[in-house]
């Protein structure tokens, strides 16, 4: 038990049980307590490496077509390079090394890192004190400047809060903490059912809604549509709804969530048929979903690591080949598969030209239809 554990059992004693989204939200986000507030993931832990951490050909494969996005939406002397959810700074400071010989391009961007936590800030700031490119920091998109951008926010729909929702024999019924009998938190169940949710489960069984993952699509789809730009969603997730709780502690992994709240970061899978429905609502552009395996060998994953291959060592060419194979479909430190079950979805306003690795591959464009008749 900590102290924001403590403050979670006042507020529910105080104003009754509390969704499950809002515990992950105030776990998450509280201003004292909450994990993004006190800790910086990254120091001395392999489990929390992600895809720009074992290698440095993620980031600078986005970077090259965040460039390309550029060059395809006509050369602005002025567009936003987005990020949301920059962790270390590692993608950032990879892709923008990568566009160093594209000196256009850089002097046009505007980077514009989305991060609300402080002290993720300032590993940030640490990490790219060193990249020459002006950048600003901001607690949400909402607040980043107007104007055309390039968006590119991977890892970060994953992150975000769900909700749960248990079948009952009355219909479904909303995940909630509650005070148990001794007084300490525990798990419950809303008194009614929603009435919104239909169709039939097993009892106990558990649905997992991404609202708030929705709500922020919608809100990045909306700015593309009407200022134009691209954006770039790379996440572990499923292209149509399923049954199943995938909320789990990442940071440090198989944490009791309930027990220490704030102590441990999250991750849910993505239910991208959701992101796609949210995009499409609001007259967006769609290519995809693909897989990161996919999308990385059509931006040229393989040539790149053969071309820094010819000039490395044969210990620096192994961990190349090694970083290859995780990317394309292995396992990262923590045994989850990094590229295979993540997905890359592209979103753009609705008069852009198709976006970089989407131009002219007509099966690309079946799976993201096949994906939206799934969902």
């Amino acid at each position: 038990m900590n102290a924001l554990h403590d403050e979670i059992r006042s507020i529910v004693a105080q104003h009754g049980p509390l969704p499950f989204e809002s515990f992950l939200e105030l776990a998450l986000s509280h201003p004292l307590y909450g994990y993004q507030a006190t800790t910086d993931p990254f120091r001395g832990r392999q489990e929390a490496l992600s895809a720009p951490d074992i290698s440095p050909l993620f980031g600078e494969i986005l970077g090259l077509w965040a460039a390309d996005a550029w060059t395809q939406m006509g050369e602005p002397t002025s567009v936003r390079l987005i990020e949301l959810g920059p962790a270390r700074g590692v993608l950032m400071a990879d892709a923008l090394r990568a566009c160093s010989v594209l000196a256009p391009f850089l002097d046009a961007v505007d980077v514009c890192l989305v991060e609300p936590s402080p002290v993720m800030r300032e590993r940030q700031r640490e990490t790219l004190a060193d990249v020459a490119v002006p950048m600003r920091w901001f607690s949400s998109l909402s607040e980043v400047p107007e104007g055309p951008a390039i968006i590119v926010a991977n890892a970060y729909f994953g992150s975000l809060p769900v909700r749960h929702y248990v079948r009952a024999q009355e219909g479904w019924r909303e995940k909630l903490v509650v005070l148990a009998e001794d007084g300490d938190l525990a798990v419950g169940l809303a008194s009614h059912a929603e009435p919104s949710l239909m169709g039939f489960a097993p009892e106990g069984a558990v649905l997992e809604i991404g609202a708030r993952a929705h709500q922020e699509m919608a809100e990045l789809s909306g700015r593309l549509v009407r200022q134009g730009g691209v954006g770039l969603v790379i996440d572990q997730g499923r292209v149509a709804t399923a049954l199943g709780e995938t909320v789990r502690a990442r940071r440090p992994a198989h944490a009791d969530l309930l027990a220490e709240p704030g102590a441990s970061d999250f991750v849910a899978r993505v239910n991208f048929g959701s992101l796609m429905r949210a995009a499409e609502a609001m007259g967006a552009l769609m290519r995809g979903p693909v897989t990161q395996a996919g999308f990385l060998a059509r931006r040229g994953l393989r040539e790149r690591a053969e071309a820094q291959k010819r000039h490395a060592r044969p210990a620096h060419a192994q961990e190349i080949d090694n970083a290859v194979r995780t990317l394309a479909g292995g396992l990262g430190p923590d045994g989850a598969p990094v590229g295979a079950m993540q997905q890359v979805l592209v979103v753009a306003a609705p008069d852009a030209p198709l976006p970089p690795g989407f131009e002219s591959d007509s099966d690309l464009s079946a799976l993201g239809a096949r994906a939206r008749q799934r969902a």
